[in-house]
C-alpha cells in the first residue's frame, strides 16, 4: 500500500538524515525535497527566486509517484506551519493509503550545530526565526494523519520501523 511521509521541521533539524534512512532500510521510497528540486532547477538550492515553480513541481512530484502501490514518499520540506500540514493532507489524501507526519523537536544547541555541518547553513537569525514560528501538530492533525511521530535526539530507528510494519505483515 501506497504511503506518503510529511516531514515537518526546520532547517538543520534531521529531514533529509531521516529520509535517507528510511531510504536506505527499503526498495520503492522517493524523496521529493525543496531544497533538491531549487538546486534542479534554479541551479542553487538557496535559490528561492522561483519558488512558484519548485512547489508546483514538488507536489506533482508526489501525486506521480503515489502510483507505485508499494511506494512510500517523501515530503522533505520544512512545513513549519499546522495549517500547511493540514492543506497538504487534504491535497492528496486520494492519492495515498496513508499519511503520515513526522516531525522535528531537537533541542536548540543540537540544532545549531547540525545547521553548522550542513552544507549550506541557514544563517542563525534565520534558523532561529523558522524556530520561533513552528507550530507543534494540533488536535486537528491528530484526527487527520494515519500516525504522528516525534523526532528528538535523532530516535528515528523506531519511527521508520513503525511506517514499514504494515509491509512486514503483509509480506
Amino acid at each position: 500500500m501506497n504511503k506518503l511521509v510529511i516531514l515537518s521541521g526546520v532547517p538543520g533539524s534531521g529531514k533529509s538524515y531521516f529520509s535517507s534512512s528510511l531510504k536506505n532500510k527499503r526498495n520503492h521510497v522517493y524523496i521529493v525535497s525543496s531544497d533538491n528540486l531549487r538546486k534542479q532547477i534554479l541551479g542553487s538550492q538557496r535559490d528561492f527566486t522561483d519558488e512558484a515553480t519548485v512547489w508546483k513541481v514538488l507536489y506533482e512530484l508526489v501525486k506521480a509517484y503515489s502510483f507505485d502501490e508499494r511506494g512510500v514518499v517523501i515530503l522533505d520540506a520544512t512545513n513549519i506551519y499546522s495549517d500547511n500540514r493540514i492543506e497538504l493532507f487534504h491535497m492528496f489524501k486520494k492519492y495515498y493509503k496513508e499519511i503520515y507526519l513526522v516531525y522535528f523537536s531537537i533541542k536548540t544547541e543540537t540544532l545549531i550545530n547540525q545547521n553548522e555541518e550542513r552544507e549550506f547553513p541557514v544563517p542563525l537569525d534565520v534558523l532561529q526565526n523558522f524556530r520561533r514560528r513552528y507550530e507543534t501538530p494540533t488536535e486537528k492533525e491528530i484526527e487527520l494523519f494515519k500516525g504522528i511521530y516525534k523526532v528528538e535526539n535523532h530516535d528515528i530507528e523506531p519511527i521508520v520501523d513503525k511506517i514499514l510494519e504494515d509491509e512486514k505483515s503483509n509480506a
